[in-house]
């Protein structure tokens, strides 16, 4: 009999953890695993694509446990319980390590093995409120070493933790004809050279950082636009018209250009002449694997797992978080490196994607930790 599998989300928008998700539960193997049921907290883009896929879907809302009115948190865990029996569900897969302290109190109620998947740094800030649940957690997902060691020295034992990188879709993802779907709409001259960058617009991002870096790379080379693709999710601040007005101010809003959320990354990737990861925080990020599976120049901030993706020089290029000169400085050198230099750069890259980041090799290596959970889990 297949295992039904129950997958956790914590957010109802999509970013690269939730279009991870969706591509787990679409490759995975239906004769061995079916995706029965996912839990979201509120409607929103990421339901519309789950029903899409032909997989229920149950918008649940969390409240903590408060002395002043538990009846709340228990009406939130009954919530899950129900459905979880009635799907007969196997596994609980928790695409996110938080909701932990939740679905850690339900996976010891109804007697059936939670897997937590950690796709976050800097975890021990999160771990100290939610030691417990972590503790009672039967298996973690960890997306890179950098985030087992971190799950290692907040006391979680090794034998729980599996390292699997996320994987990018290589039939979705790869070298291609230009399309010109950036050029097109923004009207860029054949001249121009095109900088990417995609992801939340947000201060850890490095979002202003890139916008300083601009400065630089003005005086040193011409025809440079950048294009920000993605939305904002602070709730209490316009985040995009302050960096605009940072633009102004430095006098580079003219290389700019703030595109919103997308859909079609594979052809807005094929547009770019090179892509940018400022951040000063990641833990292993999917869009990294996807600009450089698609044959696009990539250089990012040296933070987290993303030294076990890129090694410098010669898959791509490692900056300090935080220093958008030296930023910048990088920028200039890559641009004006010869089409001989860049080629062997891309070759790597696509390589080191091909054969250790595909998403078969991610959803082989998860179906084998369901098997290896169901089959040590004692009831």
């Amino acid at each position: 009999m297949p295992l039904n599998i129950a997958y956790i989300n914590h957010s109802s928008n999509i970013g690269g953890a939730e279009t991870n998700l969706l591509n787990i539960m679409s490759g995975i193997n239906n004769n061995d695993f079916i995706p029965a049921i996912v839990f979201l907290p509120r409607n929103g883009p990421l339901l519309v694509e789950i029903e899409k896929r032909g997989i229920k879907v149950r918008i649940i809302s969390y409240y903590s446990l408060k002395l002043k009115n538990p009846f709340r948190y228990l009406s939130t865990l009954t919530n899950l319980i129900v459905p979880l029996l009635k799907e007969k569900i196997d596994i609980i897969h928790l695409n996110h390590q938080y909701l932990i302290d939740h679905l850690s109190s339900v996976s010891n109620l109804i007697n059936r093995p939670l897997i937590c998947h950690c796709r976050g740094s800097n975890l021990a800030s999160f771990f100290e409120s939610k030691q417990k649940w972590f503790m009672k957690t039967d298996c973690f997902i960890a997306v890179s070493r950098s985030v087992a060691l971190e799950l290692y020295s907040l006391g979680i034992d090794e034998s729980k933790v599996e390292v699997i990188y996320d994987g990018v879709d290589l039939n979705k993802f790869h070298r291609t004809k230009k399309t010109f779907v950036l050029r097109k709409e923004f009207n860029f001259s054949e001249n121009d050279l095109i900088i990417g960058i995609i992801g939340r617009i947000e201060p850890k991002k490095g979002s202003s950082d890139i916008i300083y870096a601009a400065r630089e790379v003005k005086k040193y080379v011409k025809n440079v636009k950048i294009v920000y693709i993605g939305e904002s999710d602070i709730n209490d601040r316009d985040y995009i018209n302050e960096l605009k007005t940072l633009a102004r101010k430095l006098e580079v809003d003219e290389m700019f250009r703030f595109a919103g959320f997308r859909s079609n990354i594979p052809e807005v990737l094929n547009d770019l002449d090179l892509f940018v990861l400022p951040s000063w925080d990641e833990a292993l990020p999917n869009v990294l694997l996807e600009s450089m599976a698609s044959g696009i120049l990539t250089i990012s901030t040296n933070v987290g797992g993303i030294s076990e993706i890129i090694e410098n020089n010669k898959t791509g290029f490692l900056v300090n978080a935080k220093d958008p000169n030296g930023l910048g400085a990088e920028i200039i050198r890559v641009l004006k490196m010869n089409l001989h230099e860049k080629e062997i750069i891309i070759s790597s890259a696509e390589k080191v994607i091909a054969e250790k980041f595909s998403l078969n090799r991610q959803i082989v290596r998860i179906e084998g930790l369901y098997e290896k959970i169901k089959n040590n889990y004692k009831k």
